[in-house]
């Protein structure tokens, strides 16, 4: 179902609606690369779900989360900025900023 939402652009109406980039950009793509694209899709999540990550983020206090896809901001040497980021929460005397990128891992 979220495919087809994507497809149809639903996600207009409905930000909280599934958006592909894939149909955003109306990319053509062939039925085989679209099972690449799943696949990969399916394996991310398996292993966003089997991490520590994900495991701490089960036992974390609904009320030790700070952010979550929020717009917010911040001062630095009393300029103020802006950032939208995917998640925060404070544990013990800290706070923990997670952005997960989209693109390509940089790294060697």
């Amino acid at each position: 179902m979220p495919y087809q939402t994507s497809k149809e652009k639903r996600y207009f109406a409905c930000p909280q609606t599934c958006a592909l980039f894939e149909h955003e950009y109306e990319l053509d793509l062939s039925d085989d690369k679209w099972k690449k694209i799943a696949e990969n899709v399916e394996q991310c999540l398996r292993n966003f779900y089997g991490s520590e990550i994900f495991a701490m983020f089960q036992k974390l206090p609904r009320e030790n989360w700070l952010e979550i896809e929020d717009p917010s901001f911040f001062y630095l040497d009393g300029i103020k900025i802006w950032a939208v980021i995917d998640c925060s929460f404070r544990s013990e005397d800290e706070i923990t900023i997670i952005d997960w990128e989209t693109g390509r891992s940089t790294t060697a």
